[in-house]
């Protein structure tokens, strides 16, 4: 009886301390390094972005598609710098988050593919696209700033 009134609350609390943690997700440099093809550097210019406090990940008909004419091109990556910024692209853990944008704002990094396809990475949306702007999945945000990175590899 005792070692049950322990138990109890042990069992709670690793439930409640644990149980609320966002999934991960990481970039496969492997295929990144095979399918990319440039690397932009873009602002995105969507004051109507929303924060929304929705797991959507799942949901991807509920995000936003991608507007062309909103793009600006700022920078595009040498191709000497990709495979080292694909590598640092890989290291950095994105959070499947309750909370995040429903469509990319501001300065973000545009990851291209051979087929048009493209990957969107900014502060409060990481997400892919068909080459028409269609939503392809949505991933959830960086847990980490990429100001640095963007500033190392784009505005050196």
């Amino acid at each position: 009886m005792k070692y049950n009134k322990l138990l109890i609350p042990i069992i709670l609390m690793v439930l409640c301390l644990s149980a609320c943690d966002p999934s991960d997700f990481y970039y496969n440099y492997d295929e990144l390094k095979e399918l990319a093809v440039e690397i932009q550097l873009i602002n995105y210019n969507n004051p109507k972005a929303e924060e929304i406090n929705e797991f959507l990940v799942e949901k991807r008909e509920e995000m936003k598609p991608f507007h062309f004419d909103k793009m600006e091109v700022a920078e595009v990556l040498s191709e000497t710098e990709i495979d080292d910024f694909l590598k640092e692209i890989s290291e950095i853990e994105f959070l499947m988050s309750w909370v995040h944008a429903d469509s990319p704002n501001g300065r973000c990094i545009r990851i291209i593919y051979e087929n048009g396809d493209f990957e969107i990475i900014g502060d409060h949306y990481v997400g892919s696209f068909d080459s028409e702007g269609n939503v392809k999945r949505f991933i959830g945000v960086p847990n980490q700033r990429l100001e640095n990175l963007i500033d190392e590899y784009l505005y050196a």
